[in-house]
């Protein structure tokens, strides 16, 4: 059996998720319910379920956490041409370094879930993470 989808829910997270991050760097503070609320007059079913909604909230934490360093393609240019000199490659260490700790740490708990939750997988070589709320 094969369930059919609007993608209303997908769509309206990340629909929220653009508006929200782009306002929040705007104005330095958002209101998440509210901005549901607002989506969810026009379209009732704008982010369908729970986990839309965490992922939602997750999101914002990442794009927020991060530090962000837009730079034009000259400067990219300019900045990575010479990738080999030591310099440059600490730099993109220390960029990397950033990203890693971004990930989330899981625990033994976890790790249990997901070997309880196999059949949530699409592959067996990726255990799912199952939020437990």
């Amino acid at each position: 059996m094969y369930l059919i989808s609007a993608g209303i829910g997908r769509t309206g997270t990340f629909i929220a998720l653009d508006v929200l991050s782009r306002y929040g760097e705007e104005h330095d503070k958002i209101n998440v319910i509210e901005f549901v609320k607002a989506m969810r007059k026009d379209r009732m079913t704008m982010i369908q379920n729970a986990d839309q909604y965490v992922f939602l909230y997750h999101a914002l934490y990442v794009y927020f956490r991060r530090k962000a360093n837009f730079i034009s393609r000259t400067e990219f240019i300019e900045l990575y041409g010479e990738i080999e000199k030591p310099e440059k490659r600490r730099r993109l260490r220390n960029e990397f370094n950033a990203v890693i700790s971004l990930k989330p740490h899981y625990t033994a708990d976890d790790y249990g879930t997901g070997r309880r939750y196999m059949k949530l997988s699409f592959t067996n070589s990726v255990l799912p993470v199952v939020y437990q709320g």
